[in-house]
């Protein structure tokens, strides 16, 4: 338990510290980012609880959580090409900044999927 706590806390301290080395942490969060990627997991997981034994819910959280960053990924650029006025005179600083909020989805699903991967190892 205490290694899978150092794991986690670990690597949560890795990626943040790398950020804050060129930028301020607040740029790794975008609250609709998390709320998409949790609760596509999380009812994906709950969807699958009925077939899956128990032990391996973690497991499925973190491939939900995977799948559910590339469909925020989508819906971001879906969004963001939908919204963009190219005849703006900063709409190339606009899609590079909403790219960038799009992407996180992808570090969520990816981030969750890694910690779901130390809390669950496979045998």
């Amino acid at each position: 338990m205490i290694a899978m706590i150092t794991g986690i806390l670990g690597s949560l301290l890795v990626v943040i510290g790398a950020v804050m080395t060129v930028s301020s942490p607040g740029v790794l969060f975008d609250m609709p980012a998390v709320i998409l990627v949790i609760a596509l997991a999380l009812f994906s997981t709950f969807g699958a609880s009925t077939k899956l034994p128990r032990a391996s819910l973690i497991r499925h959280f973190g491939q939900s959580a995977v799948r559910a960053g590339w469909i925020g990924f989508l819906v971001g650029i879906i969004l963001i090409f939908s919204m963009a006025d190219p005849s703006a005179p900063d709409v190339i600083e606009y899609l590079l900044r909403a790219s960038a909020v799009a992407m996180l989805t992808l570090l969520y699903g990816y981030g969750l999927d890694y910690l779901a991967r130390i809390m669950s190892p496979r045998a």
